[in-house]
């Protein structure tokens, strides 16, 4: 398979937040958090990714903290990354803190995905090289 990154830097001070996206032409998404910008306590959903299940009709069956709910929060720490399909909507609610919340985000493009069927006989390639 051959792949694209783009990545870019997100710096969040107290009130920044990000609307509902998702990210298109892109197969994979994610973030990595370098420092929590030091958040006020006590403050619900301060600064947190949110990933919003879009299946309809997905909150039908109601169990809290169950598997079927049309919400999903991440609290960010330095050293946590995050990785999730790039058409899944999200979005990251305001920050309130006294620092600064920086982030690396990126997007990964699968350009050309190669499967190998060994009971067909197929090999994987002997130099590595997946297009071949």
């Amino acid at each position: 398979a051959t792949y694209r990154m783009l990545a870019w830097a997100n710096v969040m001070r107290d009130g920044h937040y990000h609307n509902v996206h998702n990210h298109p032409a892109n197969t994979w998404s994610g973030v990595y958090y370098v420092d929590d910008g030091a958040p006020e306590e006590g403050r619900d959903l301060n600064g947190e990714l949110e990933l919003l299940d879009p299946r309809l009709g997905a909150n039908m069956v109601s169990l809290p903290g169950g598997p079927f709910d049309l919400r999903y929060t991440i609290r960010p720490r330095p050293g946590l990354m995050v990785v999730f399909p790039s058409w899944l909507n999200h979005l990251v609610h305001p920050f309130a803190g006294a620092g600064a919340r920086i982030s690396v985000a990126f997007n990964v493009l699968v350009d050309d995905l190669r499967f190998i069927d060994a009971d067909a006989g197929d090999e994987p390639p002997s130099d590595g090289d997946p297009a071949k």
